[in-house]
């Protein structure tokens, strides 16, 4: 990503390669969230099932041991990412400019990864929430910001707009 945007210039033209190399990080994020959580949820449900059944422990101590185990992947990788591509495409160099992209990519990587999570417990079965987990995200993607306006949302999918993790991390992002 950050090659192919390398010190991108703060001018006119330089502004629609900028919004889509932002808009091209909240894909990412997501896209590597969820697959990541519909590709090892499925693994560990058999495991969990059988030993909540005989007594073990509840669902809530596997859950809660999911959360805490991600929080290093879910701000790392976004930290870890924006160190390299935030400077080499040429945004804001503040401190806090940086700081705010990497918390919002967070963010869009927390939301994705419920969605991943969702979609694997669903299904229990990660071919299929690998074939549900790109019709499912397609209108969150496509009412995002980037390839739409905000006003012109069809009615039908006006819910849809305020749930979508897409609209709030690249409104924040872009914003920044």
């Amino acid at each position: 990503m950050g090659l192919t945007f390398l010190n991108t210039k703060n001018d006119q033209r330089a502004a629609q390669n900028k919004s889509g190399a932002l808009f091209n990080l909240v894909v990412y994020f997501t896209f590597s969230s969820i697959a990541t959580q519909t590709m090892s949820i499925p693994q560990e449900l058999h495991v969990v099932k059988r030993e909540y059944q005989n007594g073990m422990y509840s669902t809530l101590p596997y859950f809660l041991s999911k959360v805490i185990s991600e929080i290093p992947y879910l701000f790392g990788l976004p930290f870890l990412t924006m160190s390299v591509c935030y400077f080499m495409i040429g945004f804001k160099k503040t401190f806090v400019g940086f700081i705010t992209n990497v918390i919002a990519y967070a963010g869009v990587s927390w939301a994705a990864t419920g969605l991943g999570w969702f979609l694997a417990a669903w299904t229990g079965n990660s071919a299929i929430a690998g074939a549900l987990m790109a019709p499912i995200i397609m209108p969150f993607f496509l009412i995002g910001g980037f390839y739409q306006n905000d006003e012109s949302t069809p009615v039908f999918f006006e819910p849809v707009k305020y749930i979508s993790w897409f609209r709030y991390g690249f409104s924040m992002i872009m914003t920044n």
